[in-house]
């Protein structure tokens, strides 16, 4: 968790890294010389096109009966107009207020097919941090973070802020497919297909987190959803559900109903 006396803004950040980790799915570390508190849940926009130094306003004329005639790059170009919501996998602190975000996305249409080709030491631009964060509840010593896909990358974060805060935690993750998974197995860990949490996620694994897989197909772990690995982990924990006023349906319920 970080604090800062700064407020949300447009920064300007150095790309470090923007690798693939598998199918459709980016890891990019960014540089910035300082960024405002963040804590986990929170997002930033990201502008996916070239950062350039300065944009002059124009006048334009046009009829109320004509559309006007649009001429300038930034309107007509291939790259896109509007930012990009991009969730925080993680933050570091260093000397002198320098600060490090991982962002973790997945390419699915033009903005982040163009973040896909930028190079380190490219500038970026960033707006954030953005949203609500996450309530560490200082009552419950134990917590579950489930996330499937691009929902990801912000666990990440979670379970560092909840292993700080010294909360047991277990992680529930899924994906299509093994190959679309942005996560790095360990070599020597087992990934239980009853949907269990074990020791065999590295990215989890580095707060002492023990990560549940699911995929779609079958292809790693529990042959299901995140939400069908959840409850394989209710009934083999013997917790018993019961609800009032929730949307239930098979044994699950929608946070949301809270």
């Amino acid at each position: 968790m970080t604090t800062s006396t700064q407020h949300r803004g447009v920064f300007l950040a150095e790309v470090l890294l923007n690798e693939s980790i598998c199918d459709e799915h980016f890891r990019m570390i960014l540089d910035l010389p300082a960024f405002p508190g963040t804590q986990p849940g929170q997002f930033v926009q990201v502008m996916c096109r070239p950062v350039v130094a300065s944009i002059q306003p124009r006048e334009m004329e046009w009829s109320e009966s004509d559309w006007p005639t649009l001429t300038g790059a930034e309107l007509t170009g291939e790259t896109p107009l509007l930012r990009r919501p991009i969730s925080l996998a993680g933050r570091r602190n260093h000397a002198e207020g320098r600060v490090e975000l991982d962002l973790i996305y997945r390419v699915v249409g033009r903005g982040t097919r163009w973040l896909s080709t930028v190079t380190p030491g490219t500038t970026i631009s960033l707006l954030g941090p953005l949203g609500n964060a996450f309530t560490l509840f200082p009552d419950r010593p134990h917590a579950a973070v489930i996330g499937g896909g691009v929902g990801i990358p912000p666990m990440l974060y979670l379970s560092e802020a909840l292993s700080a805060a010294e909360r047991h935690t277990v992680a529930f993750t899924g994906a299509r497919t093994s190959s679309m998974l942005p996560l790095r197995l360990l070599p020597s860990g087992t990934v239980d297909t009853a949907g269990l949490p074990t020791h065999s996620v590295a990215e989890f694994s580095a707060f002492g987190v023990d990560t549940a897989i699911a995929t779609d197909d079958g292809s790693l772990g529990l042959n299901g959803t995140v939400a069908d690995s959840f409850d394989a982990w209710l009934e083999h924990s013997g917790v018993a559900r019961l609800a009032c006023g929730l949307h239930v349906w098979a044994g699950r319920y929608d946070a949301r109903d809270r």
